[in-house]
């Protein structure tokens, strides 16, 4: 028996562990796929450049998990200049969707560790849209210097 095979001189690519914490994040790459269950699936894999690590996260499609694509798309969309879907609209996704609105965008998540079946493991516990949020431009004058000055009137 013989097997052939191509040398490509690659290191050890075992997944390192991300601590718990708050991270900057971009999105590498995706798969479209189903659970066990029947259940549509998006899995998003993130890179996290201060671990040089990337993790594996899944996005569900039922309607008690509609916040979590929500918020993964107002985390990274904003990085690819793309404005969100207006409340209530129908979007297909697809490979075109989530390249314009996902591949290549920047985003901070909070990755906590959790115990499933007795093992841990770390996962994105939060998506963190307004942490890349700048100041709003569109403020009038007056609505800035309430914000400048910060006086005790001011309701919040």
């Amino acid at each position: 028996m013989s097997i052939e095979y191509e040398y490509t001189d690659s290191d050890n690519a075992t997944a390192r562990p991300i601590p718990p914490g708050e991270y900057d994040t971009e999105i590498t790459g995706y798969e479209f796929g189903m659970s066990s269950s029947g259940t549509d699936k998006l899995t998003l894999t993130l890179y996290f450049p201060d671990c040089e690590s990337s993790m594996l996260e899944d996005v569900y499609f039922t309607p008690r998990a509609q916040w979590k694509f929500d918020t993964v798309l107002k985390c990274y969309a904003a990085s690819k200049n793309q404005a969100l879907p207006n409340k209530g609209d129908r979007i297909t996704i697809n490979n075109e969707f989530v390249e314009k609105y996902l591949v290549g965008g920047e985003g901070r998540v909070e990755v906590r560790e959790e115990e499933y079946n007795g093992k841990k493991r770390t996962r994105v516990g939060a998506y963190l849209p307004s942490a890349r949020l700048s100041a709003p431009t569109g403020a009038s004058k007056g609505q800035q210097s309430l914000l400048e000055e910060g006086g005790d009137d001011v309701p919040f």
